[in-house]
């Protein structure tokens, strides 16, 4: 796979509770032609803060070895609230489709 954003999420963790709708922490590596950096952990303010300085990021999914481009993401603001998303919808929560959870 060519590197397609500065840096790929690929794998999702969503609070407890009443935060289920929310991204608690994202699994985000670097990856270039050349080479592939280990996960990072990083939490929901971290990715909230990157996205909103414009920094790149999108999904990958590991299948069969192999790994595969997933979607661009993205803030969504609804009612003043800013959500992580890799869709435009409206409805309030943070969504990473097709992302496994860890």
């Amino acid at each position: 796979m060519k590197p397609w954003a500065d840096y790929l999420i690929t794998g999702v963790r969503y609070g407890k509770g009443a935060s289920v709708t929310k991204i608690d922490q994202v699994l985000v590596i670097s990856f270039t032609l050349l080479s592939r950096s280990a996960p990072i952990p990083i939490g929901r303010e971290r990715l909230i803060d990157c996205l909103h300085r414009g920094i790149p990021l999108g999904t990958a999914l590991l299948r069969s070895s192999e790994w595969y481009k997933g979607r661009f993401v993205s803030l969504v603001e609804i009612e003043g609230v800013r959500y992580v998303k890799t869709t435009q919808e409206q409805a309030r929560g943070d969504w990473l489709a097709d992302l496994p959870l860890f």
